[in-house]
């Protein structure tokens, strides 16, 4: 359905994940959800929707997404939400998604783990 639809000039970020991203908002958001798009889907690059949400920093989509159904404990092909959080520092982000069952033991493909970055 819609996270099918790209974003003109860059074909692996689709009109959700704008949404999710600094340049979108908690709207454009709740109108992608209210019609049933699959907040766990990744992009065809494997990019989720609330680890967009982390990399942006943007503390209220994260909130949102969690709000909604969005797993904590996914993996894209770089790191996980919870690891894109500690990079930025930020705590209130961190706090969030643990409390929302990100596991801190749960590692990026390098293996790092949200513990030492």
């Amino acid at each position: 359905m819609y996270s099918e639809r790209s974003y003109r000039g860059n074909s692996c970020y689709t009109a959700f994940l704008i949404a999710c991203s600094a340049r979108g908002s908690i709207e454009m958001m709740k109108l992608f959800i209210d019609h049933g798009i699959d907040i766990n889907r990744p992009n065809s690059i494997g990019i989720y929707p609330l680890e967009m949400a982390c990399k942006s920093n943007k503390l209220e989509h994260v909130r949102y997404l969690l709000e909604n159904g969005a797993n904590p404990n996914v993996r894209s092909q770089e790191k996980t939400p919870l690891i894109k959080a500690c990079e930025r520092g930020n705590m209130e982000m961190i706090k969030l998604l643990v409390e929302h069952g990100a596991d801190v033991n749960f590692t990026a493909n390098d293996h790092r783990s949200p513990l030492v970055v």
